[in-house]
């Protein structure tokens, strides 16, 4: 979990949903549809399937993620086992069993994340996998 206190920046992430929820209110106000071509776009109906399970991607990121916006509920025990049960469905977690996870969690989203592979081979060929918080921009 991120820490309580107010950072003395905008967090990267932060600021992507910030300007992801402005962006989804323009697409809604001026009732906008996918283009013809990007409706077959895997990542496209990736993330429009998500949206339809109330969970968010973000463009910015180029690995399969999903966010889930949290609520003063959601931080209960019940709460963050529903919502991150909820993620980890969707991310189809239980048919990777090959894949590791990362989670960050802040009062207002959790993230969750699949690592699949690692980023790069250390000495001695130790893979190398990308610490989670280099995801919100604090690496």
């Amino acid at each position: 979990m991120l820490p309580e206190e107010k950072f003395p920046f905008d967090l990267p992430i932060e600021t992507f949903l910030k300007n992801h929820e402005s962006n989804e209110r323009k697409i809604e106000r001026r009732n906008v549809k996918m283009a013809d071509g990007q409706e077959d776009d895997a990542r496209a109906q990736f993330s429009a399937n998500a949206k339809a399970q109330g969970l968010v991607v973000l463009p910015e990121f180029d690995f399969k993620h999903v966010i889930y916006k949290m609520t003063e509920m959601n931080l209960s025990s019940e709460g963050l086992i529903y919502s991150y049960t909820k993620c980890a469905v969707y991310l189809g977690l239980k048919d990777e069993e090959h894949a590791g996870v990362t989670v960050l969690l802040s009062k207002r989203w959790m993230m969750v994340t699949t690592i699949e592979k690692p980023y790069m081979q250390a000495k001695e060929d130790h893979p190398c996998y990308l610490d989670g918080f280099a995801y919100a921009g604090l690496a």
